[in-house]
């Protein structure tokens, strides 16, 4: 048994839709293959859909922003592109939509350690890019205060966070340390709790954190640092994740990843790719096998498409079209 994947990157990613859709699951990477590609595509919502499906996107081209943040993306002529995708093949379907890898400026080797009433409880050392984030469990019985201290190797983009902080008491509160008095050091504290440093959500790994504490160093020769004060609390744990936030923003440049997947043995993949500046053409595509399609026009034009000997390893591929107007055959072709 193996999973296929049909992939698609775009800019400006809209909506999906299917004649009928549920979500599924989230995950914060496509996959966790340490070998793969699909590690690297974060945030990933997954969906069980029936066909046909329709995924839109619509972007304004730009020859400035879209070459920034390592999109890489040059040479577009400027102005509207509207691209549709229509999946038609397999019927019942399960669709992925995850944030694409960019190259942007994010990289850099994160320092950091937790401290109770002075003693170290915790520290480690890691790279934060799109992926890179550790686990923080400590014990915190008798603390009383609490201090983080974080230290980046590079002037970067801002991109540190510890997602979700918290003390345990042990009256199972789960207190949030942005309910704490607090004194900081250092730190660039962005938009506060919740928010990146550039007007977006904060995801660690494709995992999102709606109480993550921006943590960048706001002198990287220095480290950051914030002491907490649990006097009375009757803490018992200190619970956190510590990350590299990706993707930064909300920018509507950014490529989104599609991915139309089939497990089995093998696999048959047919969609209508439609890339309009204005309205679409197709108001409808449907295919009632692997190979044949049938396609209604804005115009009030049908076409039918079929095509031939795919399962024959290339071998006497042939595609037929043909166009009817109110039912009357009007043109027709077939290409070997």
């Amino acid at each position: 048994m193996h999973t296929f994947d049909c992939l698609h990157h775009y800019q400006g990613f809209q909506d999906l839709e299917a004649r009928s859709k549920r979500h599924i699951r989230h995950t914060g990477k496509m996959n966790d293959d340490p070998y793969g590609a699909g590690q690297f595509i974060s945030d990933c919502d997954w969906y069980e859909c029936n066909g046909p499906v329709k995924i839109r996107f619509s972007h304004q081209y730009d020859l400035v922003k879209d070459d920034i943040d390592g999109r890489r993306a040059m040479y577009n002529e400027e102005g509207q592109m509207n691209v549709s995708i229509h999946s038609l093949w397999p019927r019942r379907q399960e669709v992925m939509t995850g944030w694409y890898a960019e190259a942007d400026r994010i990289h850099k080797t994160v320092s950091y350690m937790v401290q109770g009433d002075g003693a170290t409880l915790a520290e480690g050392r890691f790279g934060a890019w799109i992926l890179g984030k550790r686990h923080v469990q400590v014990p915190l019985a008798g603390v009383k205060g609490l201090k983080l201290r974080v230290s980046a190797d590079r002037n970067a983009k801002k991109t540190v966070f510890w997602g979700d902080p918290y003390v345990l008491t042990e009256d199972g509160r789960r207190i949030p340390l942005s309910e704490l008095p607090a004194r900081y050091d250092n730190v660039d504290r962005g938009s506060g709790f919740g928010a990146d440093y550039y007007g977006g959500p904060v995801h660690l790994e494709g995992e999102r954190y709606d109480r993550a504490m921006p943590f960048e160093p706001l002198n990287v020769s220095k480290p950051a640092e914030a002491e907490f004060d649990l006097d009375g609390l009757g803490a018992v744990s200190f619970e956190a994740v510590i990350g590299g936030d990706y993707p930064l923003g909300t920018d509507p440049a950014r490529r989104k990843t599609v991915s139309i997947c089939s497990a089995g043995k093998e696999a048959h993949f047919l969609s209508i790719l439609e890339l309009h500046e204005g309205e679409p053409s197709i108001v409808s595509a449907e295919a009632s096998a692997h190979g044949e399609v049938t396609v209604r026009l804005a115009d009030g034009r049908v076409q039918q498409v079929s095509i031939q000997g795919l399962p024959e390893e290339g071998q006497g591929i042939s595609v037929g079209i043909r166009e009817l107007i109110n039912g009357v055959v009007v043109r027709e072709e077939t290409t070997k």
